[in-house]
């Protein structure tokens, strides 16, 4: 919100900057993206950061902004690489503005190469990962696991991860470029603001006032349309959980240009202070409250409570120090039976956690007995089973009780 009301600053009215930062700190998309440990609020932060120094460069060239725009920059092509194709195009571009004290794109030249030398950090962490600089663990995760080039950017038959809940065509073309804008557009709409008219509707008064559009208004502009061009390359939306994430780095333009639609509004509603005036300023505040008051909890409580039959009865299990070196042997479907458990999982599996596995039958036992001899075991029937909670039907049981046990583990579903 900080680097926001900075950035803005440098290109807008002190009263555009406020009203967009207020728009932004109530979003309730800023929000629950900002909890939800992905990397996109990271990403974000970085591009700001980076924005600001070049507004700044732009105002007063200078070695020191141009550097840490690279960084900046460089840092975003490392957390999310197409954001960093997208923001190191248009603040490439942007940057051209500045003048250098040596020659005329002296500061592009230092952020440029500053931005190669942050972004070249990639290849030792691919090399140390991998065994070789050129291949990235996401893809080589991908190509192993669904095929060669499924999780790559462009167009052909063989994209996309077989999600067919989530990706609803098989490749990508055309077609599902359409698909994915229409569904970003809805979810943009409804969790940008939150606000019962529509999240968009400031923007929709704005835009067809082309004449009174600010030089800024169109970079804002501009900006979203590069965001959203080259995500137009990817297969995949980003899924329903967190509203059209993939374009999360549009959120502060939006505002901004939320911010100005309420400008025109009240101008064309009277000019100073009068009650027509008020009264716009009074409907979005109305508008911003009814979003955190009834919007926010409901999003925050209401419409992921045992979302896709999802359960976290097994919480307390992982949290208690009774269950300290515990294995715990889940029965009935890989989802939601097994994924209500693995998330409670520890990162390192050598801890003394209570560790959750998938009871798939007599070859997964023997293996764990031989992973963790020393372990207790128990047996936990999953909802599909039990057609209710996670329920612990056996144990604690030593290694040599678990293997000698009779029942038979039928194949999950």
């Amino acid at each position: 919100v900080l680097l926001a009301y900075a950035l803005l600053r440098e290109l807008y009215p002190r009263r555009t900057a406020r009203l967009a930062v207020v728009l932004l700190a109530a979003s309730p998309w800023h929000l629950f993206m900002a909890m939800n440990l992905m990397t996109h609020t990271a990403s974000l932060c970085a591009t700001l950061g980076a924005a600001l120094a070049v507004a700044r460069l732009r105002r007063q060239p200078g070695l020191v902004p141009a550097v840490v725009a690279g960084i900046c920059i460089g840092i975003v092509g490392l957390i999310r690489p197409l954001e960093g194709i997208a923001v190191a195009l248009f603040l490439g571009v942007w940057s051209l503005g500045a003048r250098g004290r040596w020659f005329r794109f002296a500061p592009s030249a230092v952020m440029t190469v500053t931005t190669a030398l942050t972004s070249a950090l990639v290849f030792p962490y691919n090399t140390a990962l991998m065994g070789s600089p050129n291949k990235f663990p996401v893809m080589a995760y991908t190509d192993a696991m669904f095929g060669p080039g499924t999780n790559a950017l462009g167009f052909g038959p063989n994209r996309g991860l077989g999600w067919g809940g989530l990706d609803p065509r098989p490749g990508h073309d055309a077609l599902d470029v359409l698909i994915n804008a229409n569904f970003n557009l809805f979810q943009l709409n409804i969790e940008l603001l939150g606000w019962a008219s529509g999240s968009l509707v400031l923007l929709l008064l704005l835009l067809p006032l082309r004449a009174k559009l600010h030089r800024a208004d169109w970079g804002m502009l501009a900006a979203v349309g590069m965001i959203v061009g080259l995500h137009s390359f990817y297969y995949f939306s980003g899924g329903p959980d967190f509203g059209a994430r993939y374009w999360y780095l549009t959120i502060v333009p939006l505002v901004v240009l939320a911010a100005r639609g309420l400008e025109e509004l009240e101008s064309r509603a009277a000019t100073g202070r009068s009650l027509e005036a008020v009264s716009v300023q009074a409907a979005v505040t109305t508008l911003a409250l009814v979003a955190l008051m009834l919007f926010v909890p409901w999003r925050a409580t209401d419409k992921y409570f045992r979302y896709r039959g999802m359960r976290p009865d097994l919480r307390a299990v992982a949290a208690s120090p009774d269950m300290a070196g515990s294995i715990l042997l889940i029965r009935g479907r890989w989802h939601p039976d097994y994924s209500s458990a693995a998330t409670y999982n520890p990162v390192d599996l050598t801890g003394p956690e209570p560790i959750f596995a998938w009871d798939r039958g007599a070859q997964v036992r023997q293996a764990l007995v031989a992973a963790y001899p020393g372990r207790r075991f128990f047996v936990v029937l999953g909802p599909s089973v039990t057609q209710g909670e996670f329920s612990i039907t056996a144990g604690p049981m030593t290694a040599e009780e678990l293997l000698a046990r009779a029942d038979t583990v039928p194949p999950p579903p």
